[in-house]
């Protein structure tokens, strides 16, 4: 039963051509002409599904914040919700930040090559730290990036999983002011 309705899912997301539902509210700059964050879910991966933050889906992606100054961080978490498995490398994250109408990745350069599943009700947490932000605390299952050198404007975290052995991306676009 899971599998039928995490595959609905997945067909509603090609459907809709990316992501489902709003963006958790694209939000507009900081009033300085700063940067906004994406109207539209990016995808990267033509070949994978698309799961952004705030999407109803077998496994979710969360975010704690939207924006970043060049001195912050945020996390980002992937929770197995529904689904039978979620098989992921933890390391294997990309930066990506917009240039014009395109997406540049910015990092990282390589990357090791765990393997690890996340049972049902099981999570990822990945700590983005930006410029000179300090390290926080955080489990041992937690992962550190950063600390990234990224310019202001708009930009995405990208996880790539296996969600019930199909290829997903899960994206969390963010804006460094």
């Amino acid at each position: 039963m899971r599998r039928r309705r995490y595959l609905a899912s997945v067909a509603g997301l090609a459907a809709a051509g990316g992501c489902l539902g709003p963006l958790s509210a694209a939000m507009p700059g900081d009033g300085d002409g700063g940067p906004a964050l994406p109207a539209d879910c990016p995808s990267f991966a033509a070949d994978a599904a698309t799961v952004c933050v705030g999407d109803d889906a077998a496994a979710t992606f969360a975010r704690s914040d939207a924006t970043v100054d060049a001195g912050g961080s945020f996390t980002a978490t992937l929770t197995n919700r529904d689904a039978d498995a979620v098989g992921l490398n933890p390391y294997a994250w990309t930066v990506y930040r917009r240039d014009g109408d395109g997406w540049t990745q910015v990092a990282p350069d390589a990357f090791v090559e765990p393997w690890q599943t996340l049972a049902g009700g099981e999570s990822r947490t990945w700590h983005v730290r930006v410029g000179d932000a300090n390290a926080t605390s955080a489990s041992d299952d937690d992962v550190h990036v950063g600390p990234l050198d990224l310019d202001r404007g708009e930009h995405a975290f990208v996880v790539l999983a296996a969600v019930d052995g199909d290829r997903t991306e899960f994206v969390a676009p963010f804006a460094v002011t």
